[in-house]
């Protein structure tokens, strides 16, 4: 699972790093930081889902 996790945030850290270089991004931090708060906020909303899939109700 670490591997993964680590794999996973090398490819995001690639590819905000390019996005950096080209001018299509603007961050005043380092990239992997970026990086682990994208992938942090992305697994918060899989487990939240996987855990109440409808939290406001059925009809809303």
């Amino acid at each position: 699972m670490t591997e993964a996790v680590a794999e996973r945030q090398r490819v995001l850290c690639e590819w905000i790093d390019e996005g950096c270089e080209s001018g299509e991004l603007s961050i005043d931090f380092p990239p992997n930081a970026l990086a682990a708060l994208l992938l942090a906020i992305s697994d918060g909303l899989v487990l939240h889902y996987a855990l109440d899939p409808h939290p406001l109700g059925k009809d809303q």
